[in-house]
């Protein structure tokens, strides 16, 4: 008779559908469903900086130049691109695979003004961190405190901080007069030149 399978906990963390375990490889330090979780996460963060990536090319565009914008979505990516890398570190050093599944093409080519761009970030933000919160205590239940304390200072207070400044350049944003079409206002302008967050 068979071993039965490991148990599966309901859980919204994103899971790797062709995770191939590291049980019966070297030393595995981490729970299966830690590890699992843990290159779900780490696909969602590289598709992240994917969409943020493709967010801030609109900002270059030759019609709508607001190059300290594009320059703040770039920060953004670098941001999320080196946490991923951080996040597959720590996973390697505790004996977990990732397994680097295809990443698809985001779907935000119609962004092309500030206020639906700052939106989808936060939106991207906010699912990150409902997601890292629930790995989070997912790491604690399985009592892995050392996955739990990397989640929470590693990834999700920088998110947090993050979400902060976001809601700070949308207030002045609409307060500059920022609207969701297509074309280019002064609001736009005057918030690409003037706003200190954008600017590094």
């Amino acid at each position: 008779m068979a071993e039965p399978a490991e148990k599966r906990f309901k859980s919204s963390l994103p899971r790797c559908a062709s995770h191939r375990s590291s049980r019966g490889r070297g030393v595995l330090t981490l729970q299966a469903a830690v590890e699992e979780a843990l290159c779900g996460v780490s696909s969602l963060l590289f598709h992240g900086a994917y969409k943020l990536q493709a967010v801030a090319s609109a900002f270059e565009r030759d019609d709508l130049a607001l190059p300290h914008l594009a320059l703040f979505f770039h920060h953004m990516v670098q941001r999320q691109q080196e946490e991923a890398q951080e996040l597959l570190r720590y996973l390697s050093q505790r004996g977990g695979t990732y397994c680097g599944p295809d990443i698809q093409r985001p779907d935000c080519e119609a962004v092309c003004s500030v206020l639906p761009a700052l939106d989808l970030l936060g939106l991207h933000l906010r699912e990150e961190v409902g997601v890292l919160v629930e790995l989070s205590r997912m790491s604690r239940d399985h009592g892995d405190p050392q996955t739990h304390s990397m989640v929470q200072s590693l990834l999700l207070n920088p998110r947090v901080e993050r979400l902060k400044q976001l809601g700070d350049l949308l207030s002045n944003a609409r307060r500059l007069g920022c609207t969701m079409d297509t074309r280019g206002r002064f609001g736009e302008y005057l918030l690409d030149e003037l706003q200190d967050e954008l600017k590094g």
